[in-house]
C-alpha cells in the first residue's frame, strides 16, 4: 500500500515538473553559483529574447541583467540565504529590448534554481497609476479646490484643508461634520441648496452642480461653485458623495482657466475626451479607454468619428456642432461603437472650453456608459407592466378567496342559527352539524392552501422522509375518491388505478404526507372540471432511476395559450372558470412547489374537450424492507377512560377552554385551568396534574417560559403544546424546549385522543 502511494506522489510530482517545463508563462532556469545556465525552459528563453533554448545553455544568466549591482546582488544574497524571494530586475534581450522580471530562487547542491515571472506590464501599470496619483495631486493642489467626501449613512463628512481655508479656517478649526457646512451656508440660499441638493439624492443624475454662499471666518461671504457625483448601490440609491468647493468669487478669468482642470478632476469616474476645436482629440482619461476598448495611444490625434456608430444621421450632428459653436453646452445620447465592433449608450454632455479672449479652444466630452441602464429601464418596464397584471391578478384571487371563505362561513353561520331552534327534528339536528363540520373543513383546508404557499415562498417546508408502499398509496386513493366522488355530485366519474406489475419496487423512502398532498391536489383538480368519463391515476418506474407519477381525466381540458400559466399561484385559465367551478387557483402552484422539494418536476398534456394528463417525477429511492416503527399506545383512543386522571388546560381563550373541558369530562377527567404562564406553573407546583395541555401564546408569560419554570421543578411532567403556527421552526421550537407532543389547531377529538392515549 505504501509503495503504491508513493508511486502515486512520484507521478505527481512528475506530472507538476512536466508542466512548469512546459509553462508558457513562467520561466524556470537553473545555472551553478556562478551563474552559468545548466537548464532552462522555453519560457525563460522567450522572456531573454532567444527563439531555442540551446541558445541559452552554457551563456551567464547574469550578462542579460541590466544593472550590474543586480548581478552581485542576486549571487551573493542566494549563496548568503540559500534562496531568494521576490527579487526583481530588468533583463536586456540581444535585440536591445528590456523586459521586467521577478525571480524566486534557492541553492541547493551548489545549483541555483530560478522561477522567473515577467511582470513588464505590471511595472509598467503601477508606474502609471504613479503617474495618475501624481497627476491627480497636482490637479487638485493647483486649482484651489476643496474637497469633500459625505457619507450619507453615517452623516460623516471629509472636508480637506483647502475646503476649510476658503472660508478662513484651519484644519483643526471646522469639524468634519455635515452641519460644519450647513452653519456657513447664506441664509438666503439655505432654502434653495437644500432643495436642490435633496432633490438630486431622490433622483441623482452625472452630476449635481449649484451656486451658493459661505461665510467667511472674516466674516464677509464667498460665492463657492460646488460641483459633486454621487455613487449609487445597487438598488439605485446614493450612498456617498464626493465634490469639490471653487471659489469664484474671484475674476471670471481665474474660473475660465480653471475650467477644464475642474471638470477633469471632478468627473474623473466617468469618461473623459479633450478635443481640439476641429476635433481631434488631445486627451482621454482611463474611463474612456475602458468604455471604448481604445488604448490611449490609438485615439490621440484621432478624430471623433473613429467611435461613429452610424446609427445617427447627419441632422443630429449638424444639432450637436451648431449648439457647441455657439458656446452652448450640449447634452445627449450617444450610440457608439467599440474598437471590437460592440456597440454602447453613452450620455455625453460636450462644452466649449474658452481663452480669455472668449474664443473656442478645445471641447471636453464627459460621458457616461448607460448601456446598462438603458437595460434596466426596459426590464423595469416590462417588470412594471408584468407587475401591474399580477395586481389585477391578486385582486381577482382576494375577490374569489372572499367568495371561497364567506361561502362556507354562510353556511356555517346560517345552520348554527337553525340549530337554536327548539323544533328541530334529531334528524335535522345531525345534518345541519354534518353541513357545518363540512364548511368547517372546507375552511380549514383553504387555510392549509394558504400556509403552504407562504412556506412553500419562505423555504420553510423541512420534509419528513418515511418507508411506505406506493401500492397502498394508490390503492388507498382510489377507495376514498370512490365515495367522495358521490359526496361531490360525481358519481358518473369512474375513478381508475393504475399499479405497475412490480412488486419489488413496491416501497420507497419520500415524505409520504407531502406526496399524498400532491396527488390529492392534482385528482381534486380532475375531479372539479371532469363531470363525466373517468379519472385514472398511477405511477411508472423510469429507467430504475425515477418514479412518475400521472392523473389523466376526460375533462374539459385546457387551451394551448393557457399551458404556461396553469401553475402560476392565483391563476386560472379563464375567470370565468373560477367562478363556474370555484377555487383559489393555489392547488396546482402548491403542487408544482412541493414536486420542487421532493426533488422533481411536473407538467401537464392538454387538448380542450378531450382532457388533461398531469405528471410528475420524484427521485426514486426504494428500500427492501420498510422501516416501520409501531406506536403502542398505553391507553388505546378507541378504549380512551380518563376517569380519576387531572388535566390542567392553560388557555385563555375562553371557547377554545370550554371545548378541551367538555372532551375531557366526557371521558371522565377532572380538568382545571390556567389563563396565564404565570398562574401555569403556580398550578403545576400546588397542585400537579397528570398532564398539561400548554397553549403557547399567552398573557404576562408566555408557554414556553412557563413550560421551561415547569420543569425546573417537575422535569418529567408531560406536556403537549398547543399551537395555531403549523410552521416547522414553531414546531421545532416545541420539541428543542422539551414539549412530549403538539397538536395543531383546530384541534379535532381523535387526534387529541390519540395524543393522550401515547402518554397516559
Amino acid at each position: 500500500m505504501m509503495d503504491s502511494n508513493q508511486q502515486a506522489v512520484d507521478s505527481y510530482k512528475e506530472f507538476l515538473l512536466d508542466e512548469l517545463e512546459n509553462s508558457p508563462t513562467v520561466g524556470v532556469c537553473l545555472t551553478d553559483i556562478k551563474g552559468v545556465i545548466r537548464y532552462a525552459n522555453q519560457a525563460f528563453a522567450n522572456m531573454a529574447g532567444y527563439s531555442r533554448v540551446e541558445d541559452l545553455i552554457g551563456k551567464n544568466a547574469q550578462d542579460g541583467f541590466a544593472n550590474p549591482e543586480d548581478r552581485k546582488s542576486l549571487i551573493e544574497n542566494i549563496v548568503k540565504y540559500g534562496s531568494l524571494k521576490n527579487f526583481e530586475l530588468r533583463l536586456i534581450k540581444p535585440n536591445g529590448e528590456s523586459s521586467m522580471v521577478q525571480i524566486q530562487a534557492t541553492l541547493r547542491n551548489s545549483i541555483i534554481t530560478g522561477i522567473i515571472t515577467e511582470i513588464t506590464l505590471q511595472k509598467e501599470y503601477q508606474e502609471a497609476l504613479e503617474e495618475q496619483r501624481r497627476r491627480y495631486q497636482l490637479a487638485t493642489s493647483a486649482s484651489g479646490m476643496g474637497i469633500w467626501d459625505w457619507n450619507l449613512h453615517s452623516n460623516t463628512v471629509y472636508f480637506s484643508t483647502t475646503w476649510k481655508n476658503q472660508v478662513g479656517y484651519l484644519s483643526e478649526e471646522i469639524p468634519d461634520e455635515f452641519e460644519s457646512w450647513q452653519r456657513l451656508l447664506h441664509p438666503d440660499d439655505y432654502e434653495r441648496v437644500h432643495k436642490s441638493l435633496y432633490a438630486y439624492l431622490d433622483h441623482p443624475g452625472p452630476f449635481f452642480e449649484i451656486e451658493f454662499r459661505m461665510l467667511h471666518k472674516d466674516g464677509s461671504y464667498r460665492w463657492i461653485r460646488n460641483r459633486a457625483a454621487s455613487l449609487i448601490d445597487s438598488a439605485g440609491r446614493p450612498y456617498r458623495m464626493l465634490g469639490v468647493h471653487t471659489d469664484i468669487t474671484d475674476t471670471k478669468l481665474a474660473q475660465d482657466q480653471l475650467l477644464k482642470l475642474e471638470r477633469a478632476v471632478v468627473h474623473s469616474p466617468v469618461a473623459i475626451a479633450i478635443t481640439s476645436k476641429s476635433g481631434l482629440i488631445e486627451f482621454v482619461n482611463p474611463k474612456f479607454c475602458e468604455l471604448t476598448g481604445y488604448p490611449e495611444a490609438e485615439v490621440i490625434g484621432q478624430n471623433t468619428r473613429i467611435l461613429n456608430s452610424g446609427h445617427h444621421k447627419k441632422s443630429f450632428f449638424r444639432v450637436l456642432w451648431t449648439t457647441i459653436l455657439s458656446g452652448k453646452t450640449w447634452v445627449g445620447n450617444f450610440t457608439n461603437i467599440r474598437k471590437d465592433g460592440s456597440v454602447f449608450i453613452e450620455k455625453a454632455s460636450i462644452s466649449p472650453v474658452l481663452n480669455p479672449e472668449g474664443e473656442i479652444t478645445h471641447f471636453i466630452k464627459i460621458a457616461e456608459d448607460i448601456t446598462a441602464k438603458n437595460r434596466m429601464e426596459r426590464e423595469l418596464r416590462e417588470a412594471k407592466a408584468k407587475a401591474e397584471v399580477a395586481n389585477i391578478y391578486k385582486n381577482n384571487f382576494l375577490a374569489n378567496m372572499s367568495h371561497e371563505i364567506r361561502t362556507p362561513m354562510n353556511g356555517i353561520i346560517g345552520f348554527s342559527e337553525l340549530l337554536k331552534e327548539v323544533d328541530l327534528t334529531e334528524e335535522e339536528k345531525v345534518r345541519y352539524i354534518k353541513i357545518i363540520n363540512d364548511n368547517c373543513s372546507i375552511l380549514l383546508n383553504l387555510v392549509d392552501d394558504i400556509i403552504d404557499v407562504s412556506k412553500i415562498e419562505a423555504n420553510e417546508i423541512k420534509l419528513q422522509k418515511s418507508q411506505f408502499s406506493l401500492r397502498e398509496l394508490i390503492l388507498e386513493l382510489g377507495v376514498f375518491y370512490r365515495t367522495y366522488r358521490n359526496s361531490i355530485n360525481r358519481s358518473e366519474v369512474e375513478i381508475v388505478t393504475r399499479i405497475p406489475d412490480y412488486p419489488h419496487h413496491e416501497f420507497i423512502e419520500t415524505d409520504h404526507v407531502r406526496l399524498r398532498q400532491i396527488l390529492t391536489n392534482l385528482i381534486n383538480n380532475s375531479l372539479k372540471f371532469c363531470h363525466s368519463g373517468f379519472i385514472e391515476f398511477g405511477y411508472n418506474l423510469v429507467n430504475d432511476k425515477y418514479i412518475q407519477f400521472y392523473v389523466k381525466d376526460t375533462g374539459i381540458g385546457i387551451p394551448p395559450d393557457k399551458i404556461g400559466i396553469i401553475f402560476e399561484r392565483f391563476r386560472q385559465t379563464d375567470e370565468s372558470i373560477t367562478r363556474k367551478y370555484g377555487g383559489t387557483g393555489l392547488g396546482l402552484s402548491i403542487s408544482q412547489g412541493l414536486v420542487g422539494l421532493l426533488g422533481g418536476n411536473i407538467w401537464v398534456e392538454s387538448k380542450p374537450g378531450a382532457g388533461s394528463v398531469f405528471s410528475f417525477r420524484i427521485p426514486y429511492n426504494p428500500v427492501t424492507i420498510p422501516e416501520i416503527t409501531p406506536v403502542i399506545l398505553k391507553n388505546p383512543a378507541g378504549n380512551l377512560n380518563l376517569k380519576g386522571l387531572h388535566f390542567l388546560v392553560v388557555e385563555d381563550v375562553d371557547y377554545n377552554f370550554e371545548y378541551l373541558r367538555e372532551v375531557l369530562r366526557r371521558q371522565g377527567a377532572r380538568v382545571t385551568r390556567a389563563i396565564t404562564g404565570y398562574q401555569a406553573v403556580s398550578q403545576v407546583i400546588s397542585h400537579p396534574p397528570d398532564l398539561v395541555l400548554m397553549d403557547l401564546q399567552l398573557p404576562e408569560m408566555n408557554g414556553y417560559d412557563a413550560i421551561k419554570q415547569i420543569w425546573e421543578h417537575d422535569p418529567d411532567m408531560p406536556i403537549i403544546a398547543q399551537t395555531s403556527y403549523a410552521y416547522p421552526n414553531e414546531i421545532q421550537r416545541c420539541y428543542d424546549i422539551g414539549c412530549f407532543d403538539y397538536l395543531v389547531k383546530p384541534i379535532r377529538l381523535e387526534e387529541l385522543f390519540t395524543m393522550i392515549s401515547k402518554y397516559l
